[in-house]
């Protein structure tokens, strides 16, 4: 699927439907996890923007890479994890502007869906990371087994 700056309407649809799988993942975590799983089928990490072709990593593909970021063991905030990504992906400064109607920015909601999943948020899966404090992360056991098993 491609986003053309033209499709307000169909970008405002992903954004009720992103809204709507964060407050089922608040609320329950099985419902939660059918929509996360029928946002990524449906997401691309192409899109056009002013008719260029834009790339930015959509969750799946930051699913590894970003758990390697907590290989060290060590608690790591968003911040860190987002400009690890940006420095590995090469993102853009471009591509960091890039919005969705609502004004989220791709690349930090691209982000963001790779941290839950590795929270376990899909179904309510293995929890390869833990939240540590108000707004760190770091790897537990299961996340490192992970990363032995994929890298």
């Amino acid at each position: 699927m491609r986003w053309v700056t033209g499709t307000v309407a169909g970008l405002q649809l992903l954004i009720g439907i992103v809204e709507l799988c964060i407050f089922c993942l608040a609320s329950n975590a099985e419902w939660g996890g059918h929509i996360f799983l029928i946002l990524e089928e449906s997401v691309s990490r192409e899109y056009h923007h002013a008719g260029e072709l834009m790339s930015i990593p959509d969750s799946r593909t930051l699913f590894v890479p970003v758990l390697k970021v907590f290989a060290d063991d060590a608690g790591h905030s968003i911040e860190e994890v987002r400009e690890s990504m940006k420095v590995q992906f090469e993102i853009t400064p471009d591509e960091l502007i890039q919005r969705y109607p609502a004004g989220k920015p791709i690349f930090h909601v691209n982000v963001a869906l790779a941290l839950a999943n590795l929270q376990g948020a899909p179904l309510g899966g293995s929890k390869l990371i833990e939240k540590v404090g108000k707004k760190g992360y770091r790897i537990t056991e299961i996340g490192k087994a992970y990363l032995k098993q994929n890298s």
